[in-house]
């Protein structure tokens, strides 16, 4: 029953009316001026005989105006718009003012063809994970940020770092909740059953 908005940066073109017809179908609040860039981002994936996906793009992220209500309870942030500048920037100063009445919660998901060299991304995604309240990252994202450390090791020196919970997730290994006061919980993947046409497949998720 709460008020829900989304922070976004697209105009209004062809592609971004497109998007923009398909979140007010969804009933997506947007932050006002969050239709104002001066082109609508693009993403291309090409797939090759095995259907495999390679993607470029075409990438404009800039955050519109946020003002933050007293009753702001929740903010999320994550992947892409927490390292692709100048909106990487706004999204940090966001969640810093955000934090002192609200959960700020963040995805890490690593986009490495997007965000540079790991160099360059580890400042920015330890910025707001610094700044974070729970952060879900997987191993991957860790392996990739942090090739010289096991991923449950870097997780373990994240969580004393500032979040009350970081959440590693291992594929088919399952997920483990790391808190700030120590306490380790992991959650195996139950195995469950794909349905797509008329095959089906076993699969452990996440």
């Amino acid at each position: 029953g709460r008020h829900a908005q989304l922070a976004t940066w697209l105009a209004r073109d062809p592609r971004g009316h497109t998007v923009l017809d398909h979140l007010r179908a969804s009933d997506v609040r947007l932050v006002p001026g969050s239709d104002t860039a001066e082109r609508t981002s693009v993403a291309e994936a090409t797939l090759d005989a095995d259907g495999a996906a390679t993607y470029t793009f075409d990438l404009l992220w800039n955050v519109p105006e946020v003002h933050l209500d007293d009753d702001l309870v929740v903010m999320h942030a994550g992947s892409i718009a927490a390292t692709l500048r100048p909106g990487a920037d706004a999204v940090a100063e966001i969640a810093l003012a955000a934090r002192e009445h609200a959960t700020i919660t963040y995805d890490v998901n690593a986009r490495p063809s997007i965000m540079g060299t790991p160099a360059q991304a580890e400042p920015l995604i330890e910025r707001l994970a610094a700044r974070a309240d729970v952060i879900k990252v997987s191993d991957d994202d860790v392996r990739w940020l942090y090739p010289h450390l096991d991923p449950v090791d870097a997780v373990r020196q994240w969580s004393q770092q500032g979040p009350a919970i970081v959440v590693l997730t291992q594929g088919s290994a399952g997920s483990t909740a790391f808190t700030s006061s120590g306490l380790e919980v992991h959650v195996s993947a139950p195995p469950v059953t794909v349905v797509a046409g008329r095959e089906s497949r076993t699969e452990t998720v996440s």
